[in-house]
């Protein structure tokens, strides 16, 4: 079989035929787009978008000779999370077809996206998954990115419960009635 048939697969962090070595780096969770990560103190609330970048490196590049095209196949999933695995919103997945040039030798792909967090979130920890995959490697990367939600505090239940009953005057107030009492009449909230 001549070497121009056959599919020669170099990688990107080297240039020979080794083990791939994919992994997700530059990433991070981010306030607003390519504003920088925010800390581990940071706390989003519910309805806030979140802004997430990361690159793709290590990944195989195509090439069935010195002279042709050499190509990449990348896929990628993202998808925000609370601590048991259970999906915030829609996860967002797309592929990176793409060919490089020779000057290309230690470009890597960036990628950006944004999630609208939901508002009838409650409190706590929560994860970006990320999921990278290579076509022509055969090879996968996964890798979580922590972020914190604040808002109302909600103890798990094993049924149906009430949490931070109150009752308030009008309908935008903010603040609860120390002594909840209405007259003969009076709308209730």
């Amino acid at each position: 079989m001549c070497i121009a048939c056959t599919s020669l697969l170099l990688f990107a962090t080297g240039g020979h035929a080794a083990d791939s070595t994919l992994a997700i780096v530059e990433a991070g969770v981010q306030q607003s787009e390519d504003s920088p990560f925010v800390p581990t103190s940071y706390v989003f609330l519910p309805g806030d978008y979140l802004y997430f970048t990361f690159d793709i490196a290590g990944f195989a590049i195509q090439s069935f000779n010195q002279d042709e095209v050499r190509k990449i196949s990348l896929s990628y999933v993202i998808t925000p999370e609370d601590s048991q695995g259970v999906p915030l919103t829609e996860a967002v997945s797309d592929g990176i077809q793409a060919e490089l040039n020779p000057e290309d030798k230690r470009w890597t792909p960036k990628r950006r996206v944004s999630f609208l967090l939901p508002s009838y979130i409650a409190n706590g920890d929560f994860h970006v998954h990320v999921v990278a995959k290579d076509a022509f490697a055969k090879a996968e990367v996964s890798k979580d990115f922590p972020f914190h939600i604040g808002g109302p505090v909600i103890e798990p239940s094993t049924s149906v419960n009430v949490e931070h009953f109150e009752f308030l005057r009008r309908e935008a107030d903010r603040d609860a009635l120390d002594i909840p009492a209405y007259a003969p009449g009076d709308t209730v909230f």
